[in-house]
Formats: C-alpha cells, sequence, structure tokens
C-alpha cells in the first residue's frame, strides 16, 4: 500500500502490517481500515487510511499508516429500447405507437448517477420530428448524449377528390368519356406524396375510376366516382333508302329523306342532339352492287335534321350533288361514333 496513491474500484490491494522486533520476532498481520470518506463515500469512492500498531512484550509500541484514494473509472452506460426498432412507414415515418425506455446502468457509483432526459415515452399521437434525449454522469465520469429521432404519422391523407375526370354518376359515351385527370387531397402530418387516378375504362357499362392519395409516411386513402358509358344503337335508314349492299340510284341535284331512328341501350332517343353529323363521300362505282332507283323524291329544298313524331323517326333530307354516273356514300354518325350508311349513284 503506498500512501497518496490511487486505485480502482475493486483492485484496492490487501493492506498488510510487518514490524521488527530483535526479542519477539512479531509475524505480518492485517492493517486496520479505516472508513472510506468523501462525497461519493456511500459507493465506496474516495479517501481511505489504513493503519498499523504494533506492541512489543516489554510494553513498546510503534505505529503508521498510509492513506490513498478509490476511484471510479467507468462513466454510466446508457441504452434504450423503440419499437419498432425501426420505423414502420416512408421516409423515416412511424405508422403507429412506439414505446421508447431507457436504461442508465451505473454499477460501481450508483448514488453518484445523475440523468439529465432520459425520459420513457409512449408516442400514440402524430407529430412532427420530435427529439427525445438521454445523458447521465457518475463519480466515474460522463456518458456522451443519445439523441432518439421519433415522427409519427398514424393518419391517412383526407379530402381526396378528383380534379376533371368523368364525375359521379355521371352519364357518357365511349368516345366522350373525360380522361382521367388527377386527384387532391390533404394531410396534416407528414404531407401529401402523390395522388394518382386508375382505372378509368370506355367501355359500355357501369365504371369507376379511383384516386389513390398517399401521404409521405405510407398512409394512403381512396375516392370513387361511378358513372355510366353509354351506347347508341343508330337504325335505318329507312325507305326510301335501300341497306345492305344495295347501291340507289337518284337524280342528281334530287332531295332524298333518310329516315332513321337511335336507341340509347334499348330506349329510343328523340332529340337531334344525338346526331353528330350526316356526311357524303365521293366513292367508286361498284357495278356488282344490285342497283335500285329511289322510290320517292321529295323537293329539291334539302331540310335540316328534325325528329317526325307522327312518324316516331328522325328525317334528315339530303339534297344530291348534281351531274351524273357518279356514286355517293352518305354516312350518319351519332354522338357516341356509331354510324349507319347507304351508298347512293347520281342519274
Amino acid at each position: 500500500m503506498t500512501s497518496g496513491a490511487s486505485y480502482v474500484k475493486g483492485s484496492v490491494p490487501a493492506a498488510g502490517c510487518a514490524a521488527s522486533d530483535a526479542e519477539d520476532h512479531p509475524n505480518p498481520f492485517a492493517a486496520t481500515l479505516s472508513a472510506v470518506t468523501g462525497p461519493n463515500a456511500e459507493d465506496g469512492i474516495g479517501t481511505q487510511t489504513a493503519s498499523c500498531t504494533y506492541t512489543d512484550a516489554g510494553g513498546l509500541t510503534v505505529a503508521g499508516s498510509e492513506t490513498y484514494s478509490i476511484y471510479d473509472e467507468t462513466p454510466p452506460i446508457i441504452g434504450r429500447v423503440v419499437g419498432p426498432t425501426a420505423p414502420n412507414g416512408l421516409n423515416g415515418w412511424y405508422t403507429g405507437d412506439v414505446p421508447l425506455d431507457w436504461t442508465v446502468d451505473e454499477s460501481e457509483s450508483p448514488h453518484s448517477l445523475v440523468n439529465t432526459g432520459c425520459v420513457d415515452q409512449s408516442i400514440t399521437t402524430d407529430q412532427a420530428d420530435t427529439t427525445y434525449s438521454c445523458s447521465a454522469t457518475s463519480a466515474g465520469g460522463s456518458a456522451a448524449q443519445q439523441d432518439v429521432h421519433i415522427k409519427r404519422d398514424a393518419t391517412a391523407p383526407s379530402d381526396v377528390a378528383f380534379v376533371a375526370g368523368p364525375a359521379d354518376g355521371g352519364l357518357y359515351f365511349p368516345n366522350t368519356v373525360p380522361i382521367a385527370g388527377t386527384c387532391t387531397a390533404t394531410d396534416a402530418t407528414s404531407g401529401l406524396d402523390d395522388c394518382v387516378v386508375s382505372e378509368r375504362s370506355t367501355a359500355v357499362g357501369d365504371q369507376t375510376i379511383t384516386a389513390t392519395a398517399t401521404d409521405k409516411a405510407g398512409n394512403s386513402a381512396k375516392a370513387t366516382a361511378a358513372y355510366t358509358v353509354r351506347k347508341l344503337t343508330p337504325s335505318g335508314f329507312y325507305q326510301p333508302v335501300d341497306m345492305g349492299g344495295v347501291l340507289n340510284t337518284v337524280k342528281g341535284g334530287s332531295t332524298v329523306p333518310l329516315k332513321f331512328r337511335v336507341y340509347d341501350r334499348g330506349v329510343e332517343v328523340k332529340s337531334t342532339a344525338i346526331v353528330s353529323s350526316v356526311k357524303q363521300t365521293l366513292v367508286p362505282c361498284t357495278t356488282a352492287a344490285p342497283e335500285d332507283a329511289i322510290e320517292e323524291i321529295v323537293s329539291a329544298t334539302a331540310s335540316g335534321l328534325r325528329y317526325d313524331t307522327t312518324a316516331g323517326q328522325f328525317v334528315q333530307n339530303w339534297k344530291a350533288p348534281t351531274g351524273a354516273g357518279t356514286c355517293y356514300k352518305v354516312t350518319l354518325t351519332t354522338a357516341d361514333d356509331s354510324t349507319i350508311a347507304a351508298t347512293f349513284k347520281l342519274k
């Protein structure tokens, strides 16, 4: 034992005494240890004195002592447990409850331990990036501060809405279904990452379009719009026009009544707005096609498209071009691009 020396707690050498006496020849014996003193004496950290006293047979006494220090060489150890161990959402976000438990270990000088922060947490509500810290000091020194960053967003985007695209409850023809468009949404915590519109269809029947909004944490929400795609069925042309590949012959400059009906899923339509166009196209005359003269000629002044409520059909008067020997294809197109057509030869 050396006076003034310092020893790590738990590694203090045993203190012994030895005395020399020519007559008694005493054996070595253990020193008497004082109580440890100092601010951390409760943990066995501080100053201690080893004392030796020997009295020989003649009553002569000799004494000595050595004072030394005992210290803690290890700082506290900080541990933490976060559940889940890694963010379970995207971009470092948690999408559920997050418990945080701190442990601070100081086995050598526990009574000297002082923690700063190190508060256990249970994050159960959405929050932006928040820092939780823990640092500790003891007679053994200081542990470096540890930080845990937790951001939680367990709430899906809200207010998902379409921008353009088919309207909920809308009625369309295959050629008039609006493009898918885009969508919007809001997200209060992590912020909106994307909003995508999918499943647009122009097929005839009941359809549904879907908007999917996703926030930066990976939560998603959907909105849908249901619409119907209609299919028109034009029927005609009726007499005096012949169909089925027949080449109708008509005097150049004459007016031919084109008579037809239009059905929407089996129900007759009576609005002229359902007709998109009636167009004539110059085509080669096919000699193999049977010819049939138009039985009925109206006045040379063509009238506009109308629905004849008496006959229960549309009428569009087509005025044939002047001349003879040429052939024309007259095509009726409805609002959904459905067509019927007849071919005419001028004479």
